[in-house]
């Protein structure tokens, strides 16, 4: 059975202790961790990553048995203020090199929008520049991965910059290191225009990716007003059934719970274990 984590600041801000127990009382296996959208101290204050606040955090995970699948540090690396992209390299970096003291190999990032902050489709995104900026970008931090022994995932999405599991086997191919993986997020690869072909895309994603693939993020849609709208797993349009099937034949993979509320989880979680 794969382990099937929920990303931690889903369930919201709290003490690594309190999210924790929270956490298992799920029954999750682990997390996606992103510490500043997740963890505060007792009185409500940030925190920031470095050994001590690691090995604090780090000992709550292991009281409640949970795993760290992988740290998050998303950030835009088009956005057009180039101060905020440095600021998103430096903290993946830093993420990259603290990755190990929760146990985790992998952090993780999508591929960006010209778009800025809001991270929406932009016809720029599909553009040979994007390809560019982007390989610039994850060339640096596929070195600096292999200088601390930890790994990148790489997520593609339609409306960014790696727009299409072939345009990310192109980035990846060109990087040219044996550091970066993927992570599948196949509502990220749907828009209004492909979602019902959803299996063929899937089938191909596995097909062409086969073990680069380290995570599924699990999440499920609806059709509304003409765009796809996220929602609990157990009421949207794509049958788990088959999901799970195709999740399955990725030996070693993780399935993580992204964006689903915490009013759906227990329902989400039993068609999981459904198809198990």
């Amino acid at each position: 059975m794969q382990p099937i984590g929920i990303r931690l600041h889903d369930l919201g801000k709290n003490t690594a202790e309190l999210l924790a127990k929270e956490a298992k009382s799920f029954g999750f296996d682990g997390v996606q961790l992103v510490i500043n959208k997740a963890i505060v101290d007792e009185k409500g204050a940030s925190v920031p990553l470095n050994d001590n606040t690691c090995s604090l955090i780090a000992e709550q995970f292991k009281k409640n048995k949970l795993k760290v699948f992988m740290m998050g540090a998303y950030f835009n690396p088009v956005h057009s203020d180039k101060n905020k992209v440095q600021a998103g390299i430096d903290n993946f970096k830093n993420c990259l090199k603290y990755a190990s003291k929760f146990g985790c190999k992998y952090v993780g990032t999508e591929t960006g929008s010209y778009n800025d902050d809001s991270w929406t489709y932009n016809t720029k995104n599909h553009e040979e520049n994007a390809f560019e900026e982007d390989l610039k970008v994850f060339k640096e931090l596929a070195l600096y991965a292999e200088s601390v022994d930890s790994y990148i995932l790489l997520e593609p999405a339609y409306g960014h910059c790696m727009y299409s599991v072939d345009r990310l086997i192109k980035l990846i191919d060109s990087i040219g290191s044996k550091h970066v993986f993927v992570t599948i997020d196949l509502f990220n690869l749907l828009y209004i225009g492909n979602y019902q072909n959803y299996k063929e895309i899937l089938a191909d994603a596995i097909d062409k990716l086969g073990d680069r693939i380290k995570i599924f993020h699990l999440k499920n849609f609806i059709v509304k007003d003409n765009e796809l709208v996220q929602v609990g797993l157990s009421g949207g349009y794509m049958d788990y059934s088959y999901l799970m099937s195709k999740y399955r034949s990725i030996k070693g993979s993780v399935l993580i719970f992204e964006g689903v509320k915490k009013a759906d989880l227990s329902s989400s979680l039993e068609i999981i274990h459904k198809y198990f």
